[in-house]
């Protein structure tokens, strides 16, 4: 009888180990998404981030001298 209880509780040991393990690997699959997404949303961020009024004044700096080198030309021309 002895034997047959200690086979039972060895088996039950198991299953709660096995049961744990299942459990941690599937949390750890959990985390890896959430890590996966925390990546991708701050990237979304930091795109977002580089279009600040200061980078749209450059462009428009450079868009205004091109529109200047353009109209000196063809005044040069006499294109006007």
């Amino acid at each position: 009888m002895m034997q047959g209880s200690s086979q039972k509780k060895i088996e039950t040991h198991w299953k709660i180990v096995e049961g744990s393990r299942k459990a941690f690997w599937d949390s750890d699959d959990m985390v890896g998404s959430h890590r996966k997404f925390a990546r991708r949303f701050t990237e979304g961020i930091e795109k977002h981030v580089g279009n600040t009024k200061g980078d749209l004044q450059e462009k428009d700096r450079r868009t205004y001298c091109k529109n200047a080198g353009g109209y000196q030309i063809m005044r040069e021309l006499g294109l006007n």
